[in-house]
């Protein structure tokens, strides 16, 4: 009775194993994909000229039928001149995209809440995208907006605008134990930081706020703070005081992250 019990045990676990996406669903082994990279988040342009030089035929691909994909999802696309079935010498493809980040690497680490540093990957900062077509005419496009009313609209006295700064000085190996191993998994407190800086020492950090309008709401200041060393002699050995000494810093709500290393 024990060993039927373990078989259908083990049927069980293999059939779930068996069952978990692998993160490639998206791949069409049918489709040929053209891979590029990305380093810098921005408007990118593929013109004619691009498209020919990498061999792709464009001369019997329908331009309504190129999609392309990046960052695990499609990109919408703006492609001049696709309205006619035609890619012409004269037409080109639009998109924004993104370089790599750390959008994936708090799957890394043992909780994805401690990952330290969002906008620094802890691998590559370099993403790739695909660029493929096929014989379907509704892929991902940005939508063309013909406003000619603007007139009409009266001009807002404020918007929001983020400024981040994040740095990538000195890579911290997160929590240890008390022999001073560090976890073998990503943990707490381990990631791309500032050099550390230790009991009494200061660090200035500039934010540029160009414009800024005082009849508006409160600003938002955010900031992941990790700490690089835990004395085993001292119960809360870590303190921190953050101080703003700009004009208008009571406009400043402050959240503050705290990422332990103890």
């Amino acid at each position: 009775m024990r060993k039927s019990y373990f078989l259908i045990l083990l049927c069980s676990i293999s059939l779930s194993a068996f069952s978990q996406p692998y993160g490639n669903e998206w791949i069409n082994y049918s489709q040929k994909y053209f891979k590029f990279p990305i380093t810098k988040n921005g408007v990118y342009r593929i013109d004619y000229n691009t498209i020919m030089n990498a061999g792709i035929p464009i001369g019997n691909i329908d331009p309504r039928g190129i999609q392309l994909l990046g960052r695990g999802k499609e990109v919408p696309l703006y492609i001049q001149g696709e309205a006619d079935s035609v890619f012409d010498n004269t037409d080109f493809i639009e998109f924004y995209a993104k370089r790599n980040d750390a959008w994936l690497d708090s799957l890394a680490y043992d909780t994805p809440n401690s990952l330290v540093n969002p906008y620094y990957s802890l691998f590559n900062d370099t993403a790739y995208y695909f660029l493929t077509w096929d014989t379907i005419t509704n892929h991902s496009r940005m939508v063309v907006e013909n406003d000619v009313a603007t007139g009409l609209y009266s001009s807002q006295p404020y918007f929001f605008k983020e400024a981040i700064s994040y740095h990538k000085d000195e890579y911290f190996h997160g929590v240890t134990n008390l022999f001073g191993s560090y976890d073998p998994e990503f943990s707490d407190a381990e990631g791309w930081a500032t050099n550390s800086f230790g009991f009494n020492a200061t660090r200035l950090e500039f934010l540029s706020t160009k414009n800024l309008y005082l009849a508006g709401p409160n600003a938002l200041f955010k900031a992941n703070v990790i700490s690089s060393s835990d004395d085993v002699a001292f119960n809360g050995d870590n303190h921190l005081q953050v101080n703003c000494s700009q004009t208008h810093c009571y406009l400043i709500l402050f959240l503050m992250v705290i990422k332990p290393c103890d």
